[in-house]
């Protein structure tokens, strides 16, 4: 007789879902400590080095246009070097800067290894995560992704921690043990991530073989393979680009001048500060919903769909005369601003293939950061010459509501001919 033990089927994790946790982890230590928190440092290290406040503000406005300039080539690296050296290199590279940022007393000794720091974590996350987790799943792509974009959001949990060990250590000291946290996780997860399923295998999702080829074909999602010079010749890819670069702006001037605006329409800080982490929450579930949602539908409809609601709650922000309009503005930006993050990768993935997903992501996020380069200065020159944050942000409500019939538009390119293909 047979136990219940010899019955029931051993169920095996696909080791794509280890992948996508070790890459969100590594994800959500740079959001939590580089991206969100780094904000905690802004006063210390000014005070400090007796720095003003428009010279460390332009630390973090080379950040982002480092990540533009270097995306493209990220991207073609982990398509030929693989991920594995990538995040060994990047997360060394960031946690070493790190600790050499502690040690900054001048202009010049902050922003080199400020600098080596955005390297760093451009080389260990962001990208390198989207195409490696791009590569091993086709059907379930926008929930792994969308789990993935959940690390980032849920970086936003470490700024208390980081405030705390500020308060506790000091900036210089923070900053090492952060520093030696990124290293040691980062040797972790190059450890636990591969490239490929097939390097050890096995098929994306999981699926023997035969049966995702099946099942993509039934869904119309049958894989095509773009080189970046083909993908570069659609009229789709265009369309995307202007469309997410356009919806680029408005997060980026949210994380530059939120508390501000709020201030400046009476809103409490400390509920300013509130809507700040409950927006971060939030944006997780949309991140997550709206990635599992793309799996079964039509993905730049649900992208349009996110789009349309990330510029009503913009609407609403820009209109807010009392406290409780923002919980509207919550309940409608905050999940599509997560969704937008998580379908992004899954499309230029659906469209265009996997074989240089990391060099098609990469010219595509170049683009896209010339919005989050413009938006921060857009929204400060109309408030120095117009007195008011108000309409900046009705500019940026409507710019994200022109993306929206961009994505309805910017449909499935055509295969490109096995001729130009094996090219």
């Amino acid at each position: 007789m047979k136990t219940s033990t010899e019955t029931l089927p051993r169920v095996k994790i696909f080791y794509g879902w280890w992948v996508v946790l070790a890459c969100s982890l590594l994800m959500f230590y740079n959001a939590g400590t580089f991206f969100y928190a780094f904000s905690a440092f802004f006063n210390p290290i000014r005070a400090s080095l007796t720095l003003s406040a428009t010279a460390v503000a332009a630390a973090f406005s080379m950040r982002s246009l480092e990540g533009g300039i270097m995306s493209p080539a990220v991207g073609f690296v982990v398509d030929r070097a693989g991920p594995r050296k990538m995040i060994l290199f990047g997360s060394l590279i960031a946690g070493l800067s790190m600790m050499w940022l502690s040690r900054a007393d001048s202009l010049l000794t902050f922003y080199t290894p400020f600098i080596l720091l955005s390297l760093g974590t451009s080389f260990s996350s962001g990208i390198v995560g989207m195409a490696t987790i791009s590569r091993w799943f086709v059907r379930r792509r926008g929930l792994a992704l969308g789990v993935y974009a959940s690390g980032a959001g849920l970086g936003g949990l470490l700024v208390p921690v980081m405030i705390w060990l500020i308060d506790r250590y000091d900036w210089r000291n923070t900053l090492i043990i952060t520093g030696v946290g990124f290293c040691i996780l980062g040797v972790l997860v190059a450890l636990v991530v591969r490239q490929r399923p097939e390097q050890m295998g096995l098929l994306p999702d999981g699926d023997h073989s035969g049966e995702g080829i099946s099942s993509t074909k039934a869904q119309g999602t049958e894989e095509v393979n773009f080189s970046v010079s083909q993908a570069l010749r659609t009229r789709t890819f265009w369309l995307l680009s202007i469309s997410i670069m356009a919806a680029a702006m408005a997060p980026q001037a949210l994380a530059t001048v939120q508390i501000p605006y709020l201030e400046s329409v009476k809103i409490d800080e400390t509920l300013a500060g509130f809507v700040i982490s409950a927006m971060t929450v939030i944006s997780v579930l949309g991140r997550m919903a709206f990635g599992w949602l793309a799996d079964f539908k039509d993905k730049s409809y649900i992208m349009a769909v996110a789009l349309g609601l990330e510029a009503l709650g913009l609407f609403l922000l820009a209109s807010i005369v009392a406290p409780w309009m923002l919980f509207l503005f919550l309940a409608t930006y905050a999940p599509a601003y997560g969704g937008v993050i998580s379908m992004r990768p899954a499309i230029v993935a659906d469209y265009y293939g996997r074989k240089a997903v990391g060099s098609i992501q990469g010219t595509l996020w170049s683009i896209m950061t010339v919005g989050g380069v413009v938006s921060p200065l857009l929204v400060a020159w109309i408030f120095e010459n117009w007195g008011s944050y108000r309409p900046a942000f009705y500019i940026l409500a409507i710019l994200t509501a022109l993306a929206t019939p961009l994505m309805f538009l910017a449909r499935r390119p055509p295969r490109p001919s096995s001729r130009v293909a094996s090219a």
